[in-house]
């Protein structure tokens, strides 16, 4: 298993991935959204999906925070919100800022590369650094 959740923060996980998905809530998901959220639940958590993919809750980025305790977990999850935000295959300008959100509450922001520090593990081979920055003007990292 990539990421060892408990019970209590998969929920949480899942709403923020949902949360992703739907660029927060401004839009429907699409069949491929859909399919990767029931593939986390189904293969990453290793759950049996019984939790209707419209009804997970609305998870903020504080909410998330509070549910993943380990460092490890945080980061890990950060690597799914990025996916996630790149499942369609396009670089969605108003996911993007909600990946970095969630990239500061959980501590995996490098603020260096104004980047969540997860975006430099291979991830984005083939979405050069250039290409995100000038497809979306990002947000400049607090002090």
């Amino acid at each position: 298993m990539l990421v060892k959740l408990t019970d209590q923060a998969a929920l949480p996980v899942l709403g923020a991935l949902r949360r992703i998905a739907t660029a927060g809530g401004g839009r429907p998901m699409t069949a491929a959204d859909r399919r990767a959220l029931d593939a986390f639940d189904r293969f990453v958590l290793r759950r049996d999906p019984a939790t209707d993919l419209d009804d997970l809750p609305e998870t903020s980025p504080t909410q998330l925070a509070a549910a993943l305790q380990s460092a490890d977990g945080r980061t890990h999850v950060v690597q799914f919100l990025i996916v996630m935000a790149l499942v369609d295959g396009v670089i969605d300008e108003g996911k993007i800022p909600i990946v970095i959100d969630y990239a500061k509450a959980l501590d995996v922001f490098n603020s260096r590369s104004m980047m969540p520090s997860g975006w430099n593990c291979g991830l984005f081979k083939f979405a050069p650094y250039g290409m995100i920055i000038g497809s979306h003007r990002l947000p400049q990292a607090s002090s």
